[in-house]
């Protein structure tokens, strides 16, 4: 059963909520986005969340916790109109966008949550024809 000190599935859930909700990055993935598990038989491109570390946090005898994770983006040349650097740089691009935008909110048992966004990297991602794009992010509930 969750607690306040460890928010992971809520946290994700209203994250992933927020990304299937935005009509601009849909028009991109088509609404493959998942949480850590992907379908054995995968369509490019398409965004995971990757695995979360969650810490608790005791402020004043109080609780929440801290949250890091990733969210990954996979494209492959024939997965899209544009080529694949620039597709996974678009959809950080909209990543970045949608998690600046998720508002301060109630989370738990009558906390808060923030979300700040770190960095976003695009790599080659094996092949030539393949590129892997991730922003990492933090959020705390408190």
């Amino acid at each position: 059963m969750p607690t306040n000190l460890d928010l992971t599935q809520a946290i994700r859930g209203k994250i992933l909520a927020a990304l299937k909700a935005d009509t601009d990055l849909s028009a991109v993935v088509a609404g493959r986005i998942y949480p850590q598990a992907v379908p054995a038989t995968l369509t490019y491109p398409y965004i995971k969340i990757g695995s979360p570390i969650t810490t608790p946090q005791f402020i004043d005898g109080g609780d929440g916790c801290d949250y890091s994770a990733a969210i990954h983006c996979f494209t492959k040349k024939k997965g899209g109109a544009l080529p694949p650097e620039e597709m996974a740089m678009a959809i950080n691009a909209h990543v970045v966008r949608i998690l600046n935008a998720i508002e301060v909110s109630e989370i738990g048992d009558s906390l808060t949550l923030d979300i700040f966004p770190r960095q976003a990297q695009t790599m080659l991602d094996g092949d030539a024809d393949s590129f892997h794009g991730f922003v990492t992010f933090d959020a705390s509930a408190s």
